[in-house]
């Protein structure tokens, strides 16, 4: 049974982050057909409804420290469903590892290092969700959520891996076993590993999926194994902070107990907190 108190120093975590998102109500929407394929709908939105929205998310969030705000699309551009617009952070002097991003139906709380834990976290995550339900309109289909999600972005870099390429990694740490026909191996050259790169999609209770995702990449300029898991919705969540939060925690819960188990070859590199 997988410690679900369970911190460590050395954690591979790059990104944490927990994400709503709502359909407007169609009055806040406006298609428009892309230049040059005629044939390609783009939408575009009716931006006003949206400015309005984003001012007043960022005067609530302000009371609670977050003092600076950017802007991610610029001002007169369409802005895209589901695409953040504003970002909104702490003084560095404060928290400069957590920041919230608003857009047209979208609303994220991220963590970055040094991220501590889920505990520590889900406090930020609660006030980001209150301040949405404070600040958004209420009409039409945006009486719920359509997905809330929480996605876990690892990276286990030369020391967590100890050379082992991702061949063997996923062997020897992840416990996941590929066995490849002859009609692959015939044609393999001696002494190199596949390079295997993992996409699954796990159906999970409560209505929820998992999606894992594993492969070679890079963080910060450095080789890395990367391990990218979201667990989200699939059918509309009452709009509320009980909601919310009782699916992040389910969430995070079964994200957390994946990682504990897949990952216990190597827990002692992590360096547990006592």
């Amino acid at each position: 049974m997988a410690d679900m108190n369970a911190t460590f120093e050395n954690a591979p975590l790059v990104e944490i982050i927990a994400e709503i998102r709502w359909n407007p109500q169609p009055s806040h929407l406006q298609v428009a057909m892309g230049h040059g394929t005629a044939a390609t709908p783009v939408m575009a939105l009716n931006t006003n409804s949206f400015e309005e929205f984003f001012m007043r998310f960022g005067g609530e969030v302000y009371q609670q420290g977050f003092e600076l705000s950017e802007r991610l699309v610029p001002a007169g551009f369409p802005m895209m469903l589901f695409q953040p617009v504003y970002r909104y952070r702490k003084a560095a002097r404060e928290d400069a590892s957590v920041l919230y991003q608003v857009g047209a139906g979208i609303f994220s709380a991220n963590a970055i290092p040094p991220y501590r834990s889920w505990d520590t976290f889900s406090p930020t995550v609660e006030a980001g969700v209150l301040a949405l339900l404070k600040t958004r309109s209420h009409g039409g289909g945006e009486a719920v959520f359509s997905s809330v999600s929480l996605r876990y972005i690892d990276a286990f870099g030369p020391d967590l891996t100890e050379g082992r390429d991702i061949w063997s990694f996923f062997r020897d740490v992840l416990g996941i076993k590929l066995d490849l026909p002859a009609g692959l191996t015939d044609h393999a050259q001696p002494g190199e590993s596949p390079k295997p790169s993992l996409q699954l999609v796990l159906p999970l209770e409560n209505k929820m999926t998992m999606s894992v995702g594993i492969g070679d990449g890079m963080v910060n300029n450095e080789p890395a194994i990367v391990m990218d898991t979201t667990v989200a919705t699939t059918a509309d969540l009452h709009a509320s902070r009980e909601s919310v939060m009782d699916t992040l925690n389910s969430a995070r819960d079964v994200i957390h107990r994946m990682f504990i188990d897949l990952t216990r070859p190597i827990s002692s590199l992590m360096k547990p907190k006592a």
